[in-house]
């Protein structure tokens, strides 16, 4: 990645599932390879450059050029490669590599609900460019969680408590805690 970087050709490198080498046979179910190929098909529809793994998080950016988007970035979910790409005022040239996307040997995977609303967040968000796109899915989500709790379910506050929509930041997002 870094040598593909050095040449100058290119501003970003991406390890990718999806490209000759490349393998995504560690994803652990049916469901989660039908969730990955359905988000990247989603997301690749509204890309302004050709990325076989828009939802890697393998990826390589110089200092400069991370700099220089990091402040247009939305800090929502954590498909900060989407993200990236979609910042860019002008198409980045993107270097694609292989990886090998082997079964995971600790942990669990953060995929859920709200990571799927993040997801329609973050898109909506850069494809329409304002607040209201990028607050559909918490109003989507907070239905849902009225309906649960009308049910038995969850306190509808818990959304609100997990993700919050904030205007537009103009530095990287970080954390008070």
């Amino acid at each position: 990645m870094l040598a593909a970087l050095r040449t100058g050709d290119f501003d970003l490198a991406v390890g990718s599932r999806h490209v000759e080498g490349g393998d995504n046979t560690g994803l652990s179910s049916r469901w989660r390879h039908t969730l990955s190929d359905g988000g990247i098909r989603l997301a690749q529809a509204f890309l302004p450059v050709r990325l076989s793994d828009p939802m890697s998080g393998f990826f390589m950016l110089g200092r400069d050029d991370f700099d220089a988007l990091a402040p247009h970035l939305t800090g929502q979910g954590f498909k900060i490669l989407l993200d990236l790409v979609m910042s860019a005022p002008s198409p980045l040239r993107v270097r694609e590599i292989p990886c090998q996307f082997h079964p995971r040997l600790a942990g669990e995977s953060k995929l859920d609900v709200l990571v799927l609303v993040q997801f329609a967040g973050l898109l909506l968000d850069k494809v329409f460019r304002w607040l209201p796109a990028a607050a559909l899915p918490v109003v989507l989500l907070r239905r849902t969680a009225w309906r649960g709790r009308a049910s038995g379910g969850a306190d509808p506050r818990a959304a609100d408590r997990q993700f919050r929509i904030s205007p537009r930041r103009r530095s990287p997002r970080r954390s008070s805690r």
